[in-house]
C-alpha cells in the first residue's frame, strides 16, 4: 500500500492513471478475518495441548507428596452430630458438646484435606426435635461439602456454622455418606455421635451392615462422645460390622484425640516422600540424582516364569571428589493382592560406563504389613573410573502383580575418611541366647505419642516409654538419634486382644539406611494378659563395622534410627477391627565414641538433571558436592521437572510444529487478502 508522501510525489509528476488503493468490501474483510482466526486457532491447538499437559503433570508441589498408591486416592465422609443434645454445656472446658466436636473436626480436616477427597455431612441442624416433627427431623441431613479435593479452610468454615437442634438420624446419615462416597475405591466414614439413633427402625447396625456389604473397601469409624452404655454398644456394632474402629471420649481433648486416631487410620497408608523422578528404561538415559530422598515407581513382576522380576529401571549418580555413595531403595507396601499378603523386594545393582566397576546390594525382602526393608549398596569409586558415569539399576522381585509399585530411593554422599577419623574398632559384644533375654529395657509411665505412617513420617522420640494404638494390618514408625558407640534397644508391650482370633504383634529396629538390624515377629497376642516383644540384638554402632560381616555393616551409620511396631492382619484379610494399645519402651546402650560427623539427610533431593551436577551443561538445579543438597528449598522446581521430564521432547516437537504451521497460515492469509484486493 502506498504512503501519503509517495502518492503526492506521483501526483506532482502527473503520472497518468495512478492506481489508487481500494478497500475490499466489508464481506471480504469479514470472511478473511474469520478464516484467519479459525486457522490460527487450529494451528495453536497443539501448543495449547502442550501447555495443558504440562499443567496436568505439574502436581509435585513441595517434593513431599505421596507416590501413587501411597495414601492420596482415598475418600472419606465425616458425619457430625448436630442434634439437640449437642447443645449441652458439660465439657471440661465449659463449652458445649457442639463446640468440642467443631474443634475436633477442624483438627481432623486439617490432617485429611491434603491426603484424601473429603465430604462433610451433618444431621440434626435444621429441624427441631419436637415430637410432632419426627418425620422431618429424621430426614434432617445436610451435605455441608460434597466429596472432592476441598480446601481445609473451606470445610472448617462450613462446620463452624452448625447449630445443634434436632433428631439423631444416624442410619439415614451414614446412608447419605455412603452415597456421597460412591461405590469404588477406598472409602471411609468417620461418625461422631453423643447418643443412639432416634429415628430407628431399621436398627442402625443393620443399616451399617448393608452399606458395608461383604467387601473391605468401606469402613465406618465411630466416635462416641459422652455416650451411655446403650449408645456405646450401638456405635461399636456399627464399626464392627463395617470393619471400622470405635473410640470413646468424655472431654474435649479426648474427642480431639479420638478423631485424630480415626483420621490417621483413614489416611494411614504408607506415606512416601521425596523428590519425584521418572526412572529410565536404559542405563545411559537415567537422570542424575543428588543427595537426599526421591520417589518413583517400579513395574511389578507380571510373570513368575521370568524369575518373578519386573522390568529394570535406571538412574545415574555423579560421585563428588573425596566422597563415596550410599544408595538405598525400598518398595512401598500396598497391602493385600487378591486376598493374600504380598512379598516385595527391590534389587539394587550398579555399574560404570568407563570401567569394570560393578556390584549389587545386600539381599532384603519384606512382607506386608511389616515395614519395608531397603536393599543398599555402597559405591566407592575406583581410580580408573569416571565418577560421573555411575548407573544404578532397580527392579522389583516378589509376588506377581499386574501394576507398578511405588519405590523410595535414599542417596547419600559420605566423605572418605581414614586413620583416626574413622573412630575406634568395635570391640563390644552383643549378648546372645539366654544372655539376650537378660538385656533390660527400662520402662516408665507411657506418654501418649502417635506413631507415624512411614519412614518419612516417623515420630521423633527420645529414650523412654510412649503409647499408641494399632489396628490389624497397621505399622507405626518412630525414630531416635543413635550416636557412635551406642546401640538402640526396643521393647513393646501389646495390650490384651479383644477376641479369640489369632493375632500377632511385631517389633523392628532399622538403620538410617532402612536395613533391619533386630526384630521379633509373630508374637502371639493373648486375650487375658499383655504380651511383650523385644528387639535387642542390634550391634553397637561403629563406623569401622563396615570392615566386618553383613550384620555389623548394617550398624555402621550413626544418625536417625527407626523403631517400628506392627499388628498383623492376615486372619481377617486386612479388615480393620478394634484397636489394640501398645506401650513402646526404648533405650540407648553403650558409651559414645569418636566417629565421622556426616549424617544421612532426611530431606528431599535436588531436582533430577540430564547432566552430572556441576558439569558445563548442568543448569544449576543439581549440587556437585552433595553435602548441602537436599535442603528441600527447591521442591517446586524438582517436582515440576520430574513430572514433565519424560514429556519434554515430545512437547517441544509439537510446539515447533505448531509455530511452523502458524507461520505458514499467516503467510497464506496475507496472500489471500491481497488477491482479494486485486480482484476488486
Amino acid at each position: 500500500m502506498l504512503s501519503a508522501e509517495s502518492a503526492q510525489h506521483i501526483s506532482q509528476r502527473q503520472k497518468p492513471q495512478a492506481i489508487q488503493p481500494q478497500n475490499p468490501p466489508a464481506t471480504t474483510w469479514r470472511l478473511a478475518t474469520a478464516l484467519l482466526a479459525f486457522l490460527t486457532i487450529l494451528a495453536l491447538l497443539p501448543i495449547l495441548a502442550v501447555n495443558a499437559n504440562a499443567e496436568d503433570n505439574n502436581t509435585g508441589g513441595d517434593g513431599t507428596g505421596g507416590a501413587a498408591g501411597a495414601g492420596g486416592d482415598g475418600k472419606v465422609a465425616i458425619v457430625l452430630d448436630a442434634s439437640d443434645s449437642m447443645a449441652e454445656k458439660d465439657t471440661n472446658d465449659g463449652g458445649t458438646r457442639m463446640d468440642a466436636a467443631k474443634k475436633a473436626a477442624t483438627d481432623t480436616i486439617n490432617t485429611l484435606a491434603d491426603k484424601t477427597q473429603t465430604a462433610i455431612i451433618a444431621y440434626g441442624s435444621k429441624e427441631s426435635n419436637a415430637p410432632d416433627n419426627r418425620a422431618k427431623g429424621c430426614q434432617d441431613i445436610t451435605t455441608l461439602a460434597p466429596l472432592g479435593n476441598n480446601k481445609a479452610e473451606d470445610l472448617n468454615n462450613r462446620i463452624n456454622g452448625l447449630q445443634p437442634k434436632g433428631y439423631t438420624p444416624i442410619g439415614n446419615a451414614i446412608k447419605k455418606a455412603a452415597e456421597e462416597l460412591g461405590d469404588s475405591g477406598k472409602r471411609n466414614i468417620i461418625l461422631v455421635s453423643d447418643g443412639i439413633d432416634t429415628c430407628a427402625p431399621p436398627p442402625v447396625c443393620d443399616v451399617a451392615k448393608d452399606i458395608a456389604g461383604d467387601g473391605i473397601d468401606l469402613a465406618i469409624h465411630t466416635v462416641g462422645f459422652k455416650v451411655d452404655n446403650k449408645a456405646q454398644k450401638e456405635l461399636q456394632c456399627i464399626s464392627e460390622v463395617s470393619g471400622g474402629t470405635y473410640s470413646s471420649a468424655d472431654d474435649t481433648d479426648a474427642l480431639s484425640k479420638a478423631l485424630a486416631d480415626a483420621a490417621q487410620r483413614v489416611a494411614g497408608d504408607y506415606e512416601s516422600a521425596g523428590t519425584p523422578v521418572q526412572l529410565a528404561d536404559n542405563a545411559t538415559d537415567g537422570f542424575y540424582l543428588g543427595e537426599g530422598l526421591y520417589q518413583s515407581s517400579l513395574p511389578g513382576p507380571r510373570d513368575n516364569s521370568n524369575g518373578g522380576e519386573g522390568d529394570e529401571k535406571w538412574f545415574s549418580i555423579s560421585i563428588p571428589e573425596g566422597k563415596k555413595a550410599q544408595v538405598s531403595a525400598n518398595l512401598v507396601p500396598v497391602g493385600f493382592e487378591g486376598g493374600d499378603h504380598i512379598y516385595y523386594n527391590v534389587d539394587v545393582e550398579y555399574k560404570n560406563d568407563t570401567c569394570d566397576h560393578s556390584g549389587s546390594g545386600y539381599y532384603s525382602g519384606s512382607n506386608w504389613p511389616g515395614p519395608p526393608e531397603a536393599e543398599t549398596v555402597t559405591i566407592d569409586p575406583e581410580e580408573d573410573c569416571d565418577p560421573t558415569k555411575y548407573r544404578v539399576k532397580l527392579n522389583h522381585s516378589g509376588t506377581e502383580i499386574d501394576h507398578d509399585l511405588p519405590v523410595e530411593i535414599v542417596i547419600g554422599f559420605e566423605p572418605q575418611v581414614d586413620g583416626s577419623e574413622t573412630g575406634p574398632k568395635n570391640d563390644r559384644e552383643v549378648p546372645e541366647g539366654e544372655d539376650r533375654d537378660k538385656v533390660k529395657v527400662p520402662s516408665s509411665k507411657p506418654t501418649p505419642t502417635p506413631g507415624g505412617t512411614s519412614y518419612n513420617k516417623a515420630t521423633e522420640i527420645t529414650p523412654g516409654t510412649v503409647s499408641d494404638t494399632l489396628v490389624p494390618g497397621e505399622t507405626k514408625f518412630y525414630r531416635m538419634n543413635v550416636d557412635w558407640g551406642q546401640r538402640p534397644l526396643a521393647e513393646v508391650e501389646f495390650d490384651k486382644k479383644h477376641s479369640n482370633d489369632s493375632r500377632n504383634g511385631d517389633i523392628y529396629v532399622a538403620s538410617p539406611r532402612r536395613t533391619i538390624t533386630s526384630k521379633e515377629t509373630v508374637k502371639s497376642l493373648d486375650k487375658d494378659v499383655p504380651v511383650t516383644a523385644r528387639a535387642v540384638s542390634t550391634p553397637y554402632v561403629f563406623y569401622r563395622n563396615k570392615e566386618g560381616n553383613v550384620s555389623q555393616d548394617k550398624a555402621s551409620d550413626a544418625g536417625q534410627w527407626y523403631i517400628m511396631v506392627t499388628l498383623e492382619g492376615y486372619s481377617d484379610n486386612g479388615k480393620q477391627d478394634k484397636d489394640i494399645e501398645f506401650r513402646l519402651s526404648t533405650a540407648l546402650e553403650g558409651n559414645k565414641v569418636d566417629g565421622p560427623e556426616w549424617r544421612q539427610t532426611l530431606e528431599p533431593g535436588p531436582a533430577p538433571s540430564q547432566d552430572p551436577p556441576g558439569s558445563s551443561n548442568d543448569d544449576g538445579s543439581g549440587n556437585s558436592d552433595g553435602a548441602e543438597s537436599g535442603d528441600g528449598n527447591n521442591g517446586d522446581e524438582a517436582a515440576a521437572q520430574a513430572k514433565d521430564i519424560d514429556n519434554a521432547s515430545q512437547s517441544n516437537t509439537i510446539l515447533y510444529i505448531g509455530l511452523g504451521i502458524l507461520a505458514v497460515i499467516l503467510a497464506a492469509a496475507v496472500a489471500v487478502y491481497f488477491t482479494a484486493v486485486r480482484r476488486k
